[in-house]
């Protein structure tokens, strides 16, 4: 066991009691409707605010790109991770 490992391990043990539970979600990685949907359950957003943000998507995907120039926002898009 590395150095690192054993000061992780000390510090699971915290000996004056107090504990936060965590809760930890992540979505897969990038943007497609599954994670629109994915992330607005998690939210627990009405109805009508998943209904615009699947628009507000589909718009983004209808909207034609060259190939070699895409738009910087959307290379953003595919590779960030939602985690709450």
């Amino acid at each position: 066991m590395d150095n690192r490992q054993k000061e992780i391990d000390n510090l699971k043990d915290y000996k004056y009691g107090f504990t936060t539970d965590i809760e930890n979600i992540k979505a897969p990685k990038g943007l497609n409707e599954d994670v629109i949907k994915f992330i607005s359950n998690i939210k627990k957003e009405p109805q009508w605010m998943l209904d615009f943000r699947l628009r507000a998507y589909e718009r983004l995907a209808e909207t034609p790109v060259s190939k070699n120039k895409l738009p910087r926002f959307i290379l953003l898009f595919c590779t960030q991770k939602y985690e709450r």
